[in-house]
């Protein structure tokens, strides 16, 4: 479960209060991206609460028709963040955003609920909506730097269909790639997971997973976005089996700085002492105190156990040089005087070299 705040600056009024629906999905196999989530909403000035008693939406038992163990669900849910003054619910897993918001119609005909749960599902968001609206705060969490990486979008069915939520994933993406952005060919056609359906149903569903694939292999993209834990398990097994190595990623951690670490494809010439990179992706540094260090343009740092700043020479070639840390700087992510927000960084140096020199070796 992520908790409750993750950096950031906390909000002291109820309107900047959020409460996060973990989900069970999520929690489980997508915890990290729960943090990733967190953090991001802390950026965007949110004070964020998740409750350790909150419980299944109830998706999957409205999905298969078990209305009544559905209803429980809702009626459990809505007491538990009853008790926590929340100005809006936060949930980052489309399948479950759809069940959650619907609460007022599962228990339109309870008198002693109907109105409890109107309030609830009206105060429900998409991760996506909440990030949007705060883009022009001083926290936003658009405010990070570009990315190289050419990028496309699924758009995952319950979020598209019955949230009608799709123009803003497409923003906060575009805030991040710019012109890398790259529309997907029938981006809001199931890709075959559609909560239980691909265990129910695995034939129709592996036809979907392949068109799905082709149509992102068509797109030329090297990463893959989408806001739904069956989507993007559905369509990285997909990438698998067609042998490709496009990168899916949860929405959240996508946007999030923290969570993009090891992720250069190159390899390292040491008599050279160059750094040939096919891929970049950028990561935010923060600190409060910025390192008294000028950087040329277009240049990528590297932190870990080694510390390298590596100057690029050409497209796609950099120079490597050692940069020495303080130990007061231990631990922490750095600023780096001269950087605009179009240049590409990298972040963990130790891990990412032994990557590099695999590669290099292979």
């Amino acid at each position: 479960m992520p908790p409750s705040t993750a950096g950031g600056t906390p909000a002291t009024t109820v309107e900047r209060r959020a409460g996060f629906i973990s989900g069970c999905v999520m929690s489980v196999l997508f915890g990290a991206t729960n943090a990733s989530s967190v953090r991001l909403l802390n950026r965007a000035g949110y004070d964020v609460v998740t409750p350790p008693e909150q419980g299944c939406c109830g998706a999957l038992y409205a999905h298969s028709g078990q209305l009544e163990l559905a209803r429980d669900c809702a009626r459990h849910n809505i007491a538990v963040f009853e008790r926590h003054n929340l100005s809006t619910i936060v949930i980052n897993a489309a399948g479950c955003g759809s069940t959650l918001k619907e609460y007022g119609k599962l228990l339109g005909d309870d008198p002693l609920w109907a109105d409890r749960a109107r309030r609830f599902s009206a105060s429900v968001k998409d991760l996506t909506e909440i990030l949007v609206q705060s883009a022009s705060s001083e926290n936003s969490a658009l405010r990070i730097p570009h990315s190289a990486l050419k990028t496309t979008y699924h758009d995952a069915c319950h979020l598209a269909h019955p949230q009608h939520i799709t123009k803003q994933p497409r923003e906060l993406i575009r805030s991040l790639v710019g012109g890398n952005f790259v529309e997907l060919p029938e981006s809001d056609v199931c890709c075959g997971s559609a909560g239980s359906y691909n265990l129910t149903e695995p034939a129709m569903a592996e036809r979907l997973q392949q068109r799905k694939i082709e149509n992102i292999l068509k797109t030329g993209a090297q990463v893959v976005v989408t806001t739904n834990p069956g989507c993007l398990l559905q369509i990285r097994v997909g990438l698998r089996k067609a042998g490709s190595k496009i990168e899916a990623l949860h929405i959240a951690d996508f946007l999030d700085p923290a969570s993009r670490t090891i992720k250069v494809r190159g390899w390292i010439d040491n008599s050279q002492r160059l750094l040939k990179a096919e891929m970049l992706v950028t990561a935010e540094l923060e600190t409060d105190e910025p390192l008294a260090l000028q950087v040329p343009t277009k240049a990528v740092f590297l932190r870990g156990d080694r510390h390298c700043l590596f100057i690029e020479q050409a497209p796609g070639t950099y120079e490597r040089h050692e940069v020495k840390i303080g130990a007061e700087h231990a631990g922490k992510i750095q600023v780096l005087s001269g950087l605009q927000a179009n240049q590409r960084i990298v972040t963990d140096a130790s891990l990412l070299l032994e990557q590099l020199m695999r590669e290099s070796g292979s």
